[in-house]
């Protein structure tokens, strides 16, 4: 007995069946959205089932490789077996291959809903009746080349949708079909679209975080196992922004920078542009990382997600309004380490158990239809760290907070053909650090003050006001954008000097108070020459206060060309862009704790001191290898002036100046490999780069360059309940400074203290560290029921048990012999100090989802 087949409204049809009337985009994404949250039991039977066949197009009969396949059982529809005891996962993806034909095993006997999806056709659905072991169903998919009327599409231009993309149009592992979608809104071969299920599978640390998994994206590495900052080609931290719905967000890490401070179940999508970017984006000297919320969903129904970790304990719950209205989304996350140790202290277990330490994050958004083409949409985000006592041989301490604020409104309507928004945002990031017990700060004593008991205060905060007008998609000239953005920034610090050596005492304080407002324009055109060849030009014009080495009006021009090769699966790229960057670090201030761990640097505004001026060229190409496969080779050329570092000198370290102005240098070129569907997927990647720092008549290479950055990761479904991965990275040994700290000799009796050694220092960045390796693993069970499901994942942190010498702490000289009567008989050594990279480190996790 064959499979029983029936149509729904499809604009395709399967092969010698009968043509009904079209389907529309809106119902099969909503048929698809249905399908992914809600598991159902199923049963492996002992029989496994399966069901193959072609897609082909039903005008030529040619075979359409690359086309998306989901199936997924219907409700109630799974019909569990006798004897079976594994759980069917809620759905199964892949994309066809070469010859059109796709397969799918281990079914069992029942309903599905088969749906099928390729750019420039109409998709299809047929939903199937499984009963034989083996069914066959094959499908023609239909040219779509309707062009809809502009007063009726409510979506937005290409440009427009990139910050669109949620959760819920993302979800699911149809990657090919995103990728795709991904080369038709930018030119670039270098950008990339990253998912929250990408995040899932990046095997990260202890749990799902953001930062840790783009730094698994070519190109990007960081300083060691402690840190979730990005190192971008090359680049500091500081000269990547970071952009939540389009407002700034500073430094957004926790737990003194391990963590990243965004919570990924919150975002429905991450945009990443380490070359060319769009002309909406100013500040980003290296790249910009756009993280874009999840929109609310459409079915007016409660749901929702808890994880609990070794890490933190987290949930989102979200809902819709129905009928289009729009919904909620709402996350929270928290650390519980406090907590647990403060259980255990109260239980008998010692004082100095007691970790009084948090963080926490609060991210939500809204969505409002207010009816005809006009909605309303807001989010926001506060993430929080905080020291509430003392922490054991951590002096410097004992009262400390930092962290993050930030949210905008967007008003968003259609008028006379054209999609137009307006927003009004802010971003307040914050660190202090205080030793007054009663958390207020206070007066620095003139007798006797040790430097780690001075209060520190940090801020920085950005409104944004900024607009964008584009037309509606299917317009005769959609191919373009254009908008402004009012912008107004304050830095404000109190505190120590900056501390760039590591274990450096300073007695010096730095007060700092700074303003700057930027008015900007922008406009950007897309070109389409010939079928074959797309030009995207951009122009973005900043001017306000003045700025040190820069004019009245900053002009930040830019061009992306890309050549589609004959076949229309290979791409071959280049562009040229100028940014403009006003906020900058120089170094860490502030509590520190362990391996040069710091919640906050010192944050300089232009103005006084110059802006960040890059100038970036990029040459790529990308192609389809079959099904699936996607191939890219990028390089890139980068200047960045106006760059602030340390003062690079070599012998004792000066008190002035805090820091030196200079140019920073840096090409290479990336190339990855990556498999985005089938039962196994993954990707590798290797970077060539080289990245230096012209200052004071020094030329030095740039702390954060690496020459060599290898990543490979690779994740599979070994049944319907479990699935596997693994994770490696590899890189070059990272740059320092060789420094010999000063000793600081303290008499408590006469309440003073005197630098007896001055520190001194090397050649800036003479050295490096070893190369860095580490292999993580990840394993997954889910188990199913009709309203909820349950994960269970572990993960293996550095599976070989590398111990990386990985953080510098400095040096010493140590006799090469043992000393007779105090003295060295013989000559000195240097010994150089490093922390340890993470050990062998199992995590254990727990997810449900209802």
């Amino acid at each position: 007995m064959g499979p029983r087949v029936r149509i729904h409204p499809p604009g395709s049809f399967p092969v010698g069946m009968k043509r009904e009337r079209p389907v529309s985009w809106a119902s099969f994404a909503a048929l698809l959205l249905a399908t992914v949250p809600g598991p159902v039991v199923a049963q492996t039977p002992v029989e496994s089932h399966s069901i193959s066949g072609v897609v082909i197009d039903a005008e030529t009969g040619e075979p359409l490789a690359g086309s998306a396949v989901l199936l997924a059982p219907l409700p109630e529809g799974i019909v569990p077996e006798r004897g079976a005891s594994a759980l069917l996962p809620s759905s199964w993806s892949t994309t066809t291959s070469d010859d059109g034909s796709y397969l799918f095993r281990g079914l069992a006997s029942g309903e599905y809903a088969l749906l099928v999806s390729r750019l420039d056709y109409k998709p299809a659905r047929v939903d199937v009746e499984l009963v034989a072991s083996r069914a066959r169903v094959s499908v023609g998919l239909v040219v779509d080349p309707i062009i809809m009327e502009p007063r009726e599409v409510l979506v937005r231009s290409t440009a427009l949708l990139g910050r669109e993309i949620g959760d819920t149009t993302l979800h699911g592992t149809d990657r090919t079909s995103l990728e795709r979608d991904r080369q038709e809104r930018y030119l670039a071969s270098d950008a990339r679209i990253v998912t929250p299920g990408d995040v899932r599978d990046a095997v990260t640390l202890a749990e799902t975080d953001l930062f840790r998994a783009l730094q698994r994206l070519p190109g990007v590495s960081t300083r060691d196992d402690y840190t979730a900052e990005l190192w971008a080609r090359g680049a500091p931290w500081s000269h990547t922004r970071i952009t939540f719905d389009g407002v700034p967000l500073l430094n957004p890490l926790h737990g003194v920078g391990m963590f990243s401070g965004v919570n990924p179940d919150a975002v429905g999508a991450i945009f990443f542009h380490p070359g060319a970017r769009p002309a909406r984006f100013g500040e980003g000297a290296a790249a910009v990382v756009d993280v874009s919320t999840r929109p609310a969903p459409a079915e007016a129904e409660l749901r929702g997600r808890a994880e609990i970790s070794l890490l933190s304990a987290r949930g989102v719950l979200e809902r819709g309004f129905g009928e289009d209205r729009g919904g909620w989304v709402i996350a929270g996350r928290r650390s519980y380490l406090d907590l647990v140790s403060l259980v255990i202290e109260e239980l008998g277990g010692g004082s100095e158990v007691h970790v009084p330490y948090d963080f926490h994050d609060l991210t939500g958004r809204l969505d409002l239809a207010l009816g005809g083409r006009s909605s309303l949409e807001a989010s926001a985000i506060w993430q929080q760290d905080a020291v509430r006592g003392e922490i054991p041989d951590e002096p410097d301490a004992s009262r400390s907070r930092w962290g993050n604020a930030a949210g905008r409104v967007t008003f968003d309507t259609s008028r006379f053909g054209h999609r137009i928004r307006h927003t009004v945002g802010g971003s307040h990031f914050y660190a202090r650090g205080l030793k007054d017990p009663e958390g207020e700060i206070a007066e620095v004593r003139q007798s006797f003050t040790f430097p780690w008991e001075d209060p520190t205060q940090s801020t920085l905060d950005i409104a944004i006001r900024q607009g964008e007008i584009g037309p509606l998609q299917g317009s005769p000239s959609q191919e373009w954008e254009s908008g402004y953005a009012l912008i107004a920034q304050r830095q404000r610090y109190r505190g120590p000097a900056p501390t760039p050596y590591p274990g450096r005492t300073t007695l010096r304080h730095v007060a700092l108070d700074q303003e700057l407002g930027i008015l900007a324009t922008w406009a950007e055109r897309r070109w389409r020459l010939s079928e074959f060849l797309e030009i995207e030009t951009g122009l973005r014009a900043e001017t306000g206060s003045r700025i040190q080495d820069a004019g009245r009006v900053r002009l930040a021009p830019r061009v992306s060309a890309r050549r589609r090769l004959v076949d229309s699966a290979t791409f071959v790229s280049a562009g040229w862009s100028r940014s403009w960057q006003y906020a900058q670090t120089v170094s860490p201030v502030g509590l520190s704790v362990g391996p040069r761990l710091h919640p906050s640097d010192l944050w300089i505004l232009a103005g006084d001191s110059p802006a960040l001026r890059s100038d970036l060229v990029t040459l790529g190409g990308e192609g389809w290898l079959g099904a699936g496969w996607l191939i890219t080779a990028t390089g890139w050329l980068r200047t960045v002036q106006g760059f602030t570092v340390p003062p690079p000198t070599e012998g004792t370290v000066p008190d002035e100046p805090i820091l030196s102005v200079g140019t920073n240098r840096a090409h290479g070129i990336e190339l990855s490999l990556r498999r985005l569907a089938g039962t196994w997927t993954g990707s590798v990647s290797y970077t060539l780069s080289k990245s230096s720092v012209e200052a004071d008549e020094w030329t030095f290479p740039a702390a954060s360059d690496r020459h060599h950055v290898a990543d490979a990761s690779l994740i599979g479904q070994v049944s319907p309940s479990v699935r596997v991965g693994t994770a490696l990275a590899w890189w070059s040994g990272a740059p320092y400074t060789r420094f010999f700290p000063a000793t600081l000799d303290c008499d408590f009796a006469l309440e003073s203290c005197r630098i007896t050694d001055s520190a001194r220092v090397e050649e800036p960045n003479a050295e490096r560290t070893d190369d860095y390796a580490s292999v993580d693993g990840l394993v997954e069970w889910t188990m199913g029921r009709e309203t909820w499901d349950l994960t269970v994942y572990g993960q293996v942190r550095n599976l070989l048990g590398r111990r990386n010498a990985i953080t510098y702490l400095g040096s010493h000289l140590e006799c090469r012999s043992a000393p007779v009567a105090g003295e060295c008989p013989s000559s000195f050594r240097v010994v150089d100090e490093f922390d340890r990279g993470l050990p062998w480190l199992p995590t254990v996790g727990l997810r449900v989802s209802f």
